[in-house]
């Protein structure tokens, strides 16, 4: 027996829920062969952790607003659930941010499975750096992947969503190539603005938890600074 058209539109939004909270071990109404594509990344659902990483990049989630979504029936067994949804991430002390991220969403069902899951995000981003890590590793990075920037003697650490680049340059060259969105907080550290969690008496605590420390003699006048950038 076939789905309803509200039984396929509830399977739907199940698995979109799911994905947004990162839950992909047990997805619902899937299998090992559903295929997912998030942009250009395309991979079968049997690779697990190349998976989780993608949804750490772009599901960094603080609410999901669901918009509306239509269920097409293309025969008895294969329904196609189409609609969009959007992401808003917690800014400053877990408030919400007013810009989110939409996702355009399709889902293929058959035989009442996932078969294949595409989704499509707006969310604008700025390469802010290309590196060159060694002769086989060349990274395009953006103001979404990088969270800070860490001094380490004669290289760079770019600490990014998905992984740490290492470079050999310096803290003072990379920086003068950086966007508006970055600040100097330390003679060892830069800042993304964008990915500031909280700022705390003498440390800022990053999106991916990691603490950041200020300066003892100026740390006043740098939180002062960060605070007039994120407005």
């Amino acid at each position: 027996m076939g789905m309803t058209e509200m039984e396929v539109l509830q399977r739907g939004k199940s698995i979109i829920e799911q994905l947004c909270e990162k839950s992909i071990d047990d997805l619902p109404f899937c299998q090992k062969t559903t295929r997912f594509q998030i942009n250009h990344f395309i991979e079968r659902g049997g690779d697990r952790q190349r998976i989780k990483k993608r949804m750490q990049v772009h599901f960094h989630v603080g609410e999901i607003m669901h918009g509306q979504y239509i269920a097409n029936r293309i025969s008895n067994e294969v329904w196609i659930v189409s609609g969009n949804f959007c992401l808003r991430d917690r800014g400053m002390e877990g408030n919400l941010r007013n810009a989110g991220t939409t996702y355009t969403v399709n889902i293929i069902f058959r035989d009442r499975t996932a078969v294949r899951i595409m989704l499509t995000g707006s969310r604008s981003e700025q390469v802010v750096y290309q590196a060159r890590a060694d002769e086989d590793h060349f990274y395009m990075l953006t103001d979404y992947d990088v969270i800070y920037v860490e001094s380490d003697r004669n290289y760079v650490i770019f600490h990014c969503r998905e992984e740490d680049v290492r470079v050999r340059e310096t803290l003072t060259k990379v920086g003068k190539s950086l966007p508006a969105c970055f600040c100097q907080v330390h003679r060892s550290f830069i800042v993304n603005t964008k990915h500031i969690k909280a700022i705390k008496e003498r440390e800022i605590v990053l999106d991916n938890n990691d603490m950041v420390e200020l300066p003892v003699r100026s740390y006043r006048q740098k939180k002062k600074e960060l605070l007039e950038m994120m407005r």
